[in-house]
């Protein structure tokens, strides 16, 4: 195991006062096989009149935050210590044919991580991008290590090309993007293989890969193996999802974990200042 400290800012200054503010935030590490929650603190500024836990559909921790007063500066600071594992899991898993991965019409969590809500012509797009990758047979960890290196190689990585409202269509044409446009590219590929894929958010040691974006949350994906044991890769780096990679929360889409999304009475227009750090620690 290897522990790892992150500590999250986002910050808000509006140019008039808010009157008021509501917040969702999924910025708490969940716990897995593979990963452990040492320790974990959220402090708002100004403080909350209202900050409450909840657990959502998919399992994760989120964090329903209240202003009531006007206030020209808000900010969100989370710190947690995690231990990852190493595990790798192309040692031991994904080696059947990808076919057997496919979800079955009594499958409630496949169906559900299978169901696209893109247009009949995206889909056959994203169908015809994978499908090199996964010709008949081939076993699921080879096709999909396979498919993020192509979209790693075909997809150029530009910091604020896109919003988290980009569609996937513009980010198809343009073939650039960040992290959480190259894990629903590899997702919704998946999806139309009839593979059960997630998206996941987290953090990633800065040296993985050198595209992801230093001073910010990360985002991959993950299919479902034959056994139920989701498999994490990483597109944006062309890797394993294993020992830097940090998780916060998985879902459908990014929309389902975004790491703060709310909604402000007033205040103005104001971009969110971003700053997080990812620091290995070593232990004895």
């Amino acid at each position: 195991m290897t522990d790892w400290q992150i500590i999250h800012r986002t910050r808000y200054r509006y140019p008039n006062p808010a009157e008021r503010a509501l917040h969702l935030a999924w910025l708490k590490p969940r716990e897995h096989r593979d990963q452990t929650l040492r320790n974990f603190t959220l402090e708002c500024q100004p403080e909350a009149d209202e900050l409450l836990w909840h657990t959502d559909v998919y399992g994760n921790a989120y964090c329903f935050i209240e202003h009531l007063a006007p206030h020209e500066d808000f900010s969100v600071i989370s710190s947690a210590t995690v231990a990852c594992s190493e595990y790798d899991w192309t040692k031991t898993a994904g080696r059947g044919p990808w076919e057997q991965a496919k979800s079955a019409p009594a499958d409630v969590e496949g169906c559900e991580f299978t169901l696209s809500e893109h247009a009949p012509a995206l889909l056959d797009r994203l169908r015809d991008y994978a499908l090199p990758s996964f010709p008949a047979g081939r076993p699921l960890g080879e096709a999909v290590l396979e498919l993020g290196k192509r979209i790693h190689q075909d997809f150029a990585y530009v910091s604020g090309s896109t919003s988290v409202t980009t569609p996937l269509q513009t980010v198809l044409d343009n073939r650039r993007g960040v992290c959480q446009d190259f894990a629903g590219i590899a997702i919704g590929c998946l999806r139309t293989l009839g593979l059960p894929a997630r998206y996941v958010s987290g953090y990633v040691e800065p040296i993985i890969g050198g595209q992801s974006a230093i001073g910010a949350s990360h985002a991959w994906a993950a299919v479902r193996d034959t056994d139920g044991r989701w498999l994490d890769f990483d597109p944006t780096n062309a890797t394993v999802a294993r020992g830097g990679h940090i998780t916060l929360a998985w879902g459908r889409r990014y929309s389902d974990c975004p790491p703060l999304k709310g909604i402000v009475y007033g205040g103005g227009k104001a971009a969110p200042e971003v700053a997080v750090e990812v620091t290995r620690i070593d232990t004895v």
